[in-house]
């Protein structure tokens, strides 16, 4: 929801910034003007001036006086002509003038003026809030919302009279030359000594934010007349040229940078709070060099009136107004933002991967290279609003402009529902945002095509411009002033768009084609992780599903019921004696609870629910302090019942019952004999080092032991099903079939391989004829199975085989596993049905010995046998293979308890095992 918000906050922060920019760019200049003669007004404005005339010589205004009116420092204006009347009983001027805003071309803009005795000035305006917020202490001026100069008239002269008597003796031409240049100059002065301007020269001056602020406060509470919709196409030329040329005017440099570090400012505060500092200094960066790229190509271009933006959470904006409608232009402007982040990234790859170190010696640099890539690859996407679909828009020729829009609506669309389904609803909103803008430039295309004959040979922008109105209103029927001056705009850039040439397209669709294929793979690569990613949580979610339902049958079986469910073959036919009950009373000392009772009766310990003998139950107090309090002060411990974690220290455990475990005491089950010092309602606790589970009761606890010998059956059945499938596979077919599974695909390769992250099922290659034969000389000939293997791949990790060059026989690899392993050697191969044949196990040092001569193909993640990595202590071999003869001939697999006749079954065995999973 917060990217959601970001965005609407973003777009309202561009807009602000915007508006602000264009107050802040308002010129306050000294002015200059010249006396014309009895003349008629241009041509867009006549009727409107003929029509004030004879409205204003019916109240008894004289005139008009024709004036030009210019400013000092020859800033672009359309409108220099004024009409000023003045009523000599009120002691006013009425000064007449083109309007600025396009929301009033169907009416003239008025100023009333009346200077009064005291010297005050006072100035009312229509539907205008110029002179109302720059009013000062001698120059007052109201906003007025009477839509008729008698009505406007009467209300200016009541204001006048409430604050004093008008001098009509400046109703003069000393007046006139005051009116028109030296009330805009002293207004000028005095904010200027007020302190709400900022003096660019002698001439000109520009507003301070606080007055900004207030003009753009005023402006969205300023009271519009009714708009017509029916402005002559000549007046909405004029308003069109003139609001084109405004655009080109930007603030001063210094409020330019002014926004822009307030802009970094925000982006790094709410970046902190909602990842990290480093972070967001980090993407600062990134997003910074991006828009950079905009904004030098876009200054280089000869674009207007530019501005560079951050904006939180979301990226960054540069804009601009370009002079001239280019799509060479545009192409290349829209990919300097990307491609210079895209060369940056690439370089500092190759510096990490040349120079390992650099990552340690340089903080956040593979981070940096990553978002760079990451960021700018990701503009380069055809999906609007990014920077491709910008450049794919330009290299279509404007003969094919309705494809442009439909490409654009199909991209929309399109990146939009892949955006929100890889959950990146930002970029899903701003895609689907563009879809309105592309039904109106539709509509536009459609007149463009009838109009582009039209315009043949019709020259000048203005004249342009009024053939471009006249056709819309025909076209497209009456709509609001501001709407349609826009429309005009859109339109005249479009039938002025010159196409590239056969090199330039040739030129930007090579560069573009080059630099999009890498997020295409991206893209497709992301989306099989995302399938994948779900096909595995639907698994989970039939898994979890499947348990729940197996909970509930075991849930409604008795103890001694589920006792008998959970018993193995190798679990004592009977349940305890009643002399080795009593015996365990004494020794305990209180008798045992009524659940232990039942369960030991039934059975006289269960190995597959790790529940010892009832003479191997005792005081928790020793197993504890061996085992637990050495390496943990406190447990986190999950409760499978509730779903739910509580924290039990491992101290609180030794008043406990120690029930079970595993041989060397790592696992261990602990019972609470009294319900009422029950942690948090639990009695009983499976504890290792690495994790901790809590149940109930103990026939919560033969539940879930339940649960889980339902899912090993079920899995030993979905295995013996594959098994069967794969039974004719030929071990290239096994491989190629690991490979496509195994290997991630390249993109991910690569993020795994600039962050440093190891990928331990990739594949590896081949062993090489001289790795083979070093093996050999080393260990002796290799099983024809197992050099097979080898031959195709040097090291397959998931199967547990490692590297031939770390292959070697156990006794001399023993020395890198922790002390022990001879107790957890054992253990692994009484676990295996399969392994022994049946056969006594002799003690762990004798076994260890018999296997000593077997060779030790583990895995264990070290990519050469000189590395760091190979000195780091192994908890048990995963993978031995021993010659005939002995205890256990063959592939012995302890991390599944397997034992396989030959490295083909393995194989076999585990691409079954990994099959059945993929299907659930």
């Amino acid at each position: 929801m917060h990217e959601v918000a970001a965005l609407v906050v973003a777009i309202v922060l561009i807009v602000l910034l915007q508006a602000l920019r264009a107050a802040m760019a308002v010129p306050f200049a000294r002015w200059r003007m010249r006396r014309l003669g009895d003349i008629r007004a241009p041509a867009p404005w006549t009727e409107l001036f003929e029509q004030a005339r004879r409205e204003l010589d019916e109240l008894g205004f004289e005139g008009p006086a024709w004036c030009l009116v210019d400013n000092a420092i020859a800033h672009p204006m359309l409108s220099p002509f004024r009409a000023v009347y003045r009523h000599r009983a009120s002691g006013t001027w009425l000064m007449l003038m083109p309007p600025p805003h396009a929301h009033l071309g169907h009416r003239l803009h008025a100023t009333y003026v009346t200077r009064l005795l005291d010297g005050r000035t006072l100035v009312s305006q229509p539907f205008e809030i110029y002179h109302a917020v720059c009013a000062t202490e001698t120059i007052l001026g109201q906003t007025l919302s009477a839509p008729t100069f008698a009505e406007q008239h009467r209300l200016h002269t009541e204001w006048v009279g409430r604050h004093g008597n008008p001098d009509p003796s400046r109703l003069d031409d000393d007046g006139l030359r005051d009116l028109l240049v030296g009330l805009p100059e002293r207004l000028r002065q005095e904010l200027l000594a007020r302190g709400d301007l900022t003096p660019v020269d002698d001439d000109l001056a520009t507003p301070r934010v606080r007055l900004a602020l207030r003009l753009l406060r005023a402006m969205a509470s300023c009271p519009r007349p009714p708009d017509p919709k029916t402005v002559p196409p000549e007046r909405l030329a004029f308003l069109a040229t003139r609001y084109r040329l405004a655009t080109h005017r930007g603030p001063p440099m210094r409020v330019q940078w002014m926004l822009f570090a307030v802009s970094v400012l925000l982006f790094v505060v709410v970046g902190w709070a909602f990842w990290d500092l480093a972070f967001a200094l980090l993407l600062l960066v990134v997003i910074a060099f991006h828009e950079g790229g905009h904004f030098l190509a876009m200054r280089a271009f000869g674009y207007r009136n530019l501005q560079m933006l951050m904006l939180p959470l979301i990226g960054g904006v540069a804009f601009g107004h370009e002079t001239t409608p280019s799509p060479w232009r545009r192409a290349w402007m829209s990919l300097m933002g990307p491609l210079p982040g895209i060369l940056v990234g690439w370089l500092l790859v190759a510096l990490i991967w040349a120079d390992p170190d650099l990552r340690a010696s340089v903080p956040h640099l593979d981070t940096l290279a990553l978002l760079l890539l990451v960021v700018n690859y990701l503009n380069v996407l055809p999906v609007p609003p990014l920077d491709g679909s910008h450049v794919v828009q330009a290299l279509l020729p404007p003969r094919l402009a309705r494809l442009q829009v439909g490409l654009g609506a199909a991209t929309a669309v399109g990146g939009g529902l892949l955006a929100w389904w890889l959950g990146v609803p930002i970029l899903a909103l701003l895609a689907v945002l563009q879809l309105p803008a592309l039904l109106g430039r539709w509509r536009l295309l459609g007149v463009a095509a009838r109009m582009a004959p039209q315009l043949t040979g019709v020259t000048g922008p203005a004249r342009r411009l009024t053939r471009i109105y006249a056709e819309l209103d025909r076209s497209l029927g009456p709509t609001g002033t501001e709407s349609r001056m826009r429309q005009g705009l859109a339109l005249a850039e479009l039938l002025d768009t010159v196409p590239m040439r056969g090199g330039q397209t040739l030129l930007i669709g090579g560069l573009y084609a080059a630099l999009a294929v890498v997020p295409m793979l991206g893209v497709a690569g992301i989306v099989g992780m995302k399938s994948d990613a779900e096909a595995s949580v639907e698994r989970y979610s039939r898994m979890l599903a499947q348990d729940e339902t197996w909970a509930g049958q075991a849930r409604a079986l008795t103890l001694a019921e589920l006792v008998e469910a959970v018993r193995t073959p190798g679990d004592p036919a009977g349940g305890a004696s009643p002399e080795r009950l009593a015996a365990a009373v004494e020794r305990l000392g209180r008798p045992l609870p009524d659940e232990l009772t039942a369960l030991y009766r039934s059975s006289d310990g269960l190995q597959r629910t790790l529940v010892a003998p009832i003479d191997a139950v005792e005081s928790a107090a020793r197993p504890v302090r061996e085992h637990l309090l050495p390496f943990v002060d406190r447990l986190e411990v999950w409760v499978a019942d509730r779903d739910d974690t509580v924290t039990i220290s491992a101290e609180a455990l030794s008043g406990w019952w120690s029930i079970g475990g595993g041989a060397d005491g790592s696992d261990g089950l602990y019972y609470q004999p009294d319900p009422s010092r029950a942690a948090e309602g639990i009695r009983v606790v499976e504890a290792s080092l690495d994790e901790a589970i809590g149940h109930s009761d103990l026939h919560a606890y033969l539940v879930s032991a339940w649960v889980a010998r339902q899912r090993e059956l079920a899995a030993d059945a979905a295995h013996r099903a594959a098994l069967e499938r794969l039974r004719d596979a030929s071990v290239e077919d096994l491989l190629a079939l690991a490979e496509a599974q195994q290997r991630p695909p390249l993109i991910t390769r690569w993020m795994a391989h600039l962050s440093g992250a190891p990928i331990p099922s990739l594949v590896r290659p081949p062993a090489t004829a001289a790795t083979i034969d070093a093996a050999q000389r080393r260990v002796g000939p290799l099983p024809p199975s197992l050099r097979a293997l080898y031959e195709h791949h040097d090291g397959i990790a998931w199967l547990g085989l490692g590297r031939l060059d770390e292959v070697d026989r156990f006794e001399r690899r023993r020395a890198r596993y922790e002390a022990g392993v001879e107790v957890r050697l054992h253990d692994a191969i009484a676990a295996c049905a399969g392994c022994s044949d049946g056969a006594p196990l002799p003690a762990p040092a004798v076994l260890a010995e018999q296997l000593a001569a077997c060779l030790d193909l583990s895995w264990h993640g070290s990519p050469r046998a000189d590395s760091p990595a190979s000195g780091l202590a192994a908890y048990l071999p995963r993978v031995l293979w021993c010659d005939t003869g002995t205890i256990a001939p063959g592939w012995l697999d302890l991390t599944t308890g397997e034992r396989y006749r030959d490295a083909a079954q393995a194989l076999r065995a585990h691409m079954a095992r990994r099959v059945a999973a993929l299907e659930g």
